[in-house]
């Protein structure tokens, strides 16, 4: 095994910023598309924001836990999470094949 070096660091420091750039672009396109539809309903809108976020996680091949998901929604964690709360998010095949658009629809029609 290697050494671990500044440049291995530094490779890694931009894929985790990658991954939140791209956690962020695509939260901020569902919100767009939320206000252009006129979907104002929060449970609605929130729906469609996890939907979003575990896509993501899944088009970049990387898992995504649920303490992981509620820190990307700012929601506030206590210190009694539980094993539970550490797993991993699955997402279905069908959802990893639909685009963007398409998950929003499926989001909003269920």
């Amino acid at each position: 095994m290697k050494p671990w070096t500044r440049d291995d660091t530094k490779d890694w420091i931009n894929l985790v910023l990658g991954r939140f750039e791209d956690f962020e672009y695509y939260r901020d396109r569902t919100l767009d598309y939320c206000e252009n539809h006129l979907i104002e309903d929060p449970d609605l809108v929130t729906k469609c924001v996890v939907a979003t976020l575990i896509w993501v996680a899944a088009h970049r091949n990387e898992t995504l836990s649920f303490t992981e998901l509620l820190d990307l929604l700012h929601v506030p964690l206590d210190d009694n999470l539980t094993v539970k709360d550490r797993q991993i998010i699955i997402p279905t095949e069908e959802l990893t094949k639909l685009d963007h658009q398409e998950l929003l629809q499926v989001c909003l029609n269920s």
